[in-house]
């Protein structure tokens, strides 16, 4: 996907930002991105925990959630006791599940919305949210979280541009001139 190369590290955020929302359309490629994310934190070491919101029973308190993937506290204080003090990431993704405008479950967003604010007040601990960008604009409680530029960078991922197909499956030994138009769209 389209997303910016110099972006900051999660765990190496600014000063001033304790996270990421990234957006992006439906099937653009933000759980892909997610997982290259948890890829490199894995190769540096950095602890981190990765959920998707869309598995999880909607719950009302965040150790009820931690329970379900096996943890014996809420996930963000599971963490932080397990980072003990360093860099640590916690990565909610689907969150656009519990949206107003689209999501299943949408009560599920008073625990998530908590996980983020314990997530918060760890000083080591960066938070990267992944949303539908359609929930992330429509939903008042979402914006509300996002609308924090004093915490929040947000990142949107986008197609890849055309000559960046093109490049790519060429590299792949495919003559990127006999694609069409619809397969170049498509592959972006």
């Amino acid at each position: 996907s389209g997303i910016p190369a110099a972006g900051p590290h999660p765990a190496q955020a600014d000063a001033g930002k304790r996270g990421v929302i990234l957006t992006g359309t439906a099937g653009i490629g933000k759980s892909t991105v997610l997982l290259q994310v948890i890829k490199s934190l894995r190769q540096e070491g950095v602890p981190l925990l990765a959920l998707r919101v869309d598995r999880l029973e909607p719950t009302q308190r965040p150790d009820e959630a931690g329970r379900q993937i096996g943890l014996s506290a809420s996930p963000p204080v599971t963490l932080a006791a397990l980072a003990r003090g360093k860099p640590s990431v916690l990565i909610l993704d689907q969150f656009d599940a519990v949206s107003l405008m689209s999501g299943r479950n949408p009560w599920f967003f008073e625990c998530l919305d908590e996980m983020a604010r314990q997530a918060l007040t760890v000083p080591a601990m960066r938070l990267v949210i992944a949303c539908r960008r359609f929930d992330f604009e429509n939903d008042h409680r979402l914006r509300r979280l996002g609308g924090r530029d004093d915490v929040f960078e947000a990142i949107e991922v986008g197609p890849f541009s055309e000559k960046t197909v093109r490049q790519t499956v060429n590299k792949m030994g495919i003559d990127a001139t006999r694609l069409s138009g619809h397969q170049i769209r498509l592959l972006s």
